[in-house]
């Protein structure tokens, strides 16, 4: 079994194996840069080390409550709620999804969690392309 760190950005559930995640945080501060990329929020220092910070939406951070910081990389997701699940069955994503998600767990006859492949994620969020999904 794998175990996974879910979390809700913008009403829409994600995860990230939890063996790529450092820390998540409850209580952090951010500084804002302004840049034109949308999904960028700002930087923070964490344990010493520089985060960019993004979040999933275009909606005002406010409701994004923690702070998910990924291991081995200079990148933090800003979310509104993280919980831990485990899974051992991952179904393939078939339908019109950006390369960040290649697959998904199904929680619930209902509730079906996006699984992120990070490494895709920045490289989208980087080209702005993010926003193709999550309109």
């Amino acid at each position: 079994m794998i175990t996974y760190c879910t979390f809700k950005a913008n009403n829409i559930y994600y995860a990230v194996e939890s063996d790529k995640i450092r820390v998540v945080l409850s209580k952090f501060d951010i500084s804002y840069v302004p840049t034109k990329n949308p999904y960028i929020v700002g930087i923070m220092n964490i344990y010493g080390d520089i985060y960019t910070t993004v979040r999933l939406t275009d909606k005002n951070q406010e409701a994004c409550r923690y702070c998910i910081v990924m291991k081995d990389l200079s990148f933090a997701i800003l979310c509104e709620s993280v919980e831990l699940i485990e899974s051992k069955v991952l179904e393939q994503s078939t339908g019109v999804y950006p390369r960040f998600i290649r697959s998904y767990i199904q929680r619930s006859s209902t509730q079906r969690i996006s699984v992120i492949m990070i490494d895709e994620l920045i490289r989208e969020i980087r080209q702005h392309d993010v926003n193709k999904v999550l309109q």
